[in-house]
C-alpha cells in the first residue's frame, strides 16, 4: 500500500470510528495546572488565600453590608496566617472602616503602613479618578482617621508629626491635625493646621476653633465664608464621617446656626452638646454660654409666613396669638427637649373674583366656601431617643396639632392661602 492509501485508510478509519482521535490539549490550562499542583505543594494555603480576598472585592463592590462579617472572620484569621499580607490587612481595614469598627480599622491601617504606605485596594480603585475618594486615601490618612475615631488621640498625632517631619504636607494630612489639635484643646494648633488646610471641611472646623478660642471677630468672619462652601455646616457635620469627638457634631450645628441668627436651631443643638459631650469635656462652659444667650428668644421670634398676604397687622396678630399659647406649644414638647419641631398652619381665604378690565360681563362663578385651615406638626431636627419610646415623641406633634387647631389665628385675605410656620421646642 502506498503511503498515500495509507493515510486515506487512517483517515477512513477515524470517520468510522475505528481509531480514537486524542484530545486536544490546552497549554494554558495545563501549566495553570501544573502551577497550581506545585503552588500547593510549597504553599498549601496560597490559593485559598487569594480566593478570599477575591471574595472581600466582591462584598466590597456590593451595596450591601450583609455578608461583611463573615468576610471579615476570614480575614481576620488571614492576618494571623499570613502576618505580612499587606492586602490581607488592607481589606480587612477597609471592611472595618465601612462597619465602624474603629479600633480594628487604625490598628490594620498602621500594619499597612508598616508593610507598604503606598498600599492602594487596587483592585476597588479601577475607575475612580477623585482624589477624595476615600479608597483612594493614603494608608497613613486612613490610619488616622479610625485612630482618632477609636479615641487614641495621641496615637493618630503620633502618626501626623511623623509625616509632617518627612515632609508631607497634604491638605488631607493640615485637615486631620486640625481636628485632632482641637480635640486636645491645643487651638493655636488647630488654628494654623485648618487654615493651611483646603480641604471642604476645614472652614468650618476654623470658624469653630476660633470660636473656642473666643476670638469673637475672627470666628464670625470664618463662619461667612463657611457658609458659603458649605451652607448651614451640614457636609461638615455629616454622621458619614463622625467628627472628633462625635458631640462636636451638635456644637458646630449650634455655632452655625446661631451664626446666622436662627435662635430655634442653636438652642437645640447646644442643648444636645451639653447632653452628648463628657462631664470634662472643655468646651461646655462655652457651650452654655452660647445656649444662654438665645434662649431667651420667644416662640414668636421664628414665626414665617408663605403665601397670602404680607399685611403687618395681620402678622401682629399671628404673633401675639402664639406669645399667649406659648406656655401651651412648649408643654406639648416637654417630653422631647432634644428635637426642634414645627407646627404648620395652611389657611386658604375665601376667593374673590376679579372684575373684568374690559368691562364684559362674565358667567357667574359658584360661591367660594368659608376659610379653611389644615394643622400638621412634624420634627425639623428628630429627638434622641426619649425614655417614653416614639409614642412619647408621636404624642409631642400630636399635642402641638390640637393646640394650633385651637389657636383661632387670622386668615389671610382674599382668595389667597398662606402657611404659617412656627418652630417649637421646649423650654
Amino acid at each position: 500500500m502506498t503511503r498515500a492509501a495509507a493515510g486515506l485508510a487512517l483517515i477512513a478509519a477515524v470517520a468510522a470510528g475505528g481509531v480514537r482521535a486524542e484530545p486536544r490539549v490546552d497549554p494554558d490550562a495545563e501549566r495553570e495546572a501544573r502551577g497550581g499542583f506545585w503552588e500547593n505543594v510549597t504553599d498549601p494555603g496560597a490559593q485559598a488565600r487569594r480566593a478570599l480576598l477575591r471574595d472581600a472585592v466582591r462584598v466590597l463592590r456590593l451595596p450591601s453590608t450583609s455578608e461583611l462579617p463573615q468576610v471579615q472572620a476570614g480575614l481576620a484569621q488571614l492576618t494571623v496566617d499570613a502576618p505580612a499580607s499587606t492586602d490581607a490587612w488592607g481589606y480587612r481595614a477597609v471592611i472595618a472602616e465601612r462597619q465602624r469598627d474603629w479600633a480594628t480599622c487604625g490598628a490594620s491601617y498602621r500594619r499597612v503602613v508598616e508593610l507598604d504606605p503606598a498600599w492602594l485596594p487596587t483592585a476597588l480603585v479601577e475607575g475612580r479618578t477623585s482624589a477624595r475618594d476615600p479608597l483612594r486615601r493614603p494608608a497613613l490618612l486612613g490610619a488616622v482617621l479610625c485612630l482618632s475615631r477609636d479615641g487614641q488621640l495621641a496615637a493618630a498625632r503620633g502618626l501626623l508629626e511623623a509625616a509632617i517631619a518627612r515632609g508631607d504636607t497634604s491638605s488631607q494630612l493640615w485637615l486631620r491635625a486640625g481636628e485632632i489639635a482641637m480635640a486636645q484643646g491645643r487651638l493655636d494648633d488647630a488654628v494654623a493646621a485648618l487654615a493651611a488646610s483646603g480641604e471642604a471641611a476645614a472652614p468650618w472646623l476654623l470658624a469653630m476653633a476660633l470660636d473656642r478660642a473666643r476670638q469673637d471677630d475672627r470666628a464670625a468672619a470664618a463662619a461667612a465664608q463657611a457658609n458659603q462652601r458649605d451652607p448651614f455646616a451640614t457636609r461638615t457635620s455629616s454622621a458619614a464621617v463622625p467628627m472628633v469627638p462625635p458631640a462636636d457634631a451638635d456644637y458646630l450645628l449650634g455655632f452655625a446656626a446661631r451664626s446666622r441668627d436662627d435662635a430655634a436651631y442653636a438652642q437645640v443643638y447646644f442643648r444636645r452638646y451639653l447632653i452628648g459631650a463628657p462631664a470634662d469635656a472643655p468646651w461646655r462652659a462655652r457651650a452654655g454660654e452660647h445656649l444662654a444667650a438665645v434662649a431667651t428668644s420667644g416662640l414668636a421670634a421664628g414665626l414665617t409666613i408663605q403665601g397670602g398676604d404680607a399685611d403687618p397687622a395681620r402678622r401682629a396678630q399671628l404673633a401675639a396669638a402664639i406669645t399667649r399659647a406659648e406656655g401651651r406649644l412648649r408643654a406639648c414638647v416637654a417630653a422631647v427637649p432634644t428635637g426642634l419641631a414645627e407646627l404648620r398652619i395652611t389657611t386658604i381665604g375665601a376667593a374673590v373674583r376679579k372684575p373684568d378690565p374690559r368691562g364684559r360681563r362674565r358667567t357667574p362663578v359658584p360661591a367660594a366656601p368659608a376659610p379653611t385651615a389644615t394643622f400638621d406638626a412634624y420634627y425639623l431636627v428628630a429627638p434622641l431617643p426619649p425614655p417614653g419610646g416614639p409614642d412619647v415623641r408621636d404624642q409631642a406633634l400630636r399635642c402641638l396639632e390640637q393646640v394650633g387647631a385651637e389657636l383661632g389665628l387670622p386668615v389671610a385675605s382674599g382668595p389667597a392661602w398662606s402657611t404659617v410656620r412656627l418652630p417649637v421646642l421646649a423650654r
